[in-house]
């Protein structure tokens, strides 16, 4: 393979919104929220669809095992949109 990916599943669905992107968070996923979900937080990739499977390349300066939750955040308006533990 080329690289590590982040890989959503067929049955991934969220609502709508601008600017919903994936971002990686050194917070633990309880304690991330729109403040600081961006805070020491790597962009991932601009979400492509809100439902279905898709795969996102991770940058191969990244380590994963550096983070500890990933974030889905509405950029624009500053609005966490989803938060989950990296295992």
């Amino acid at each position: 393979a080329d690289g590590d990916y982040l890989v959503v599943s067929d049955d991934f669905k969220t609502r709508s919104a601008p600017d919903l992107k994936f971002f990686l968070s050194k917070n633990s996923f309880d304690n991330v929220n729109g403040d600081n979900a961006t805070d020491g937080a790597v962009l991932l990739a601009k979400l492509k669809s809100t439902k279905g499977g898709n795969a996102y390349k991770i940058p191969s300066n990244v380590n994963v095992s550096d983070y500890n939750s990933l974030v889905l955040h509405c950029e624009q308006y500053s609005k966490l949109w989803a938060s989950t533990p990296i295992k």
